[in-house]
């Protein structure tokens, strides 16, 4: 159930002074991964507790040790959550320097 990543302060709610990132009514977004009881605070909370930037440095792992890779040439991209989540991994030292650019 990963429909999300977790990064940039994409998860973060209720946001730094202005409170919920949606309505009160909204349905509960936390995923059952998220099993802290302070994981979700409210409601709005809608991307995995998991590090997803471990999850993407264990991938490139996987490929780097079973497939024939051009190390100067690994690129991330995405849109939307994944776009903003490409700033997390430009700025993590687990996978940066493994990066040649990130095209968000």
């Amino acid at each position: 159930d990963r429909r999300s990543w977790n990064g940039a302060g994409t998860a973060a709610s209720p946001a730094a002074g202005i409170g919920p990132t949606c309505q009160e009514r909204a349905r509960d977004y936390c995923y059952r991964d998220c099993d802290e009881p302070d994981d979700c605070p409210d409601n709005c909370w809608w991307t995995t507790c998991e590090d997803s930037v471990q999850q993407v440095y264990e991938v490139l792992e996987y490929l780097k040790e079973n497939m024939c890779l051009n190390l100067d040439a690994v690129w991330a991209t995405g849109c939307s959550n994944g776009g903003i989540f490409l700033y997390e991994l430009a700025k993590d030292s687990r996978i940066a320097s493994q990066l040649a650019g990130i095209a968000p």
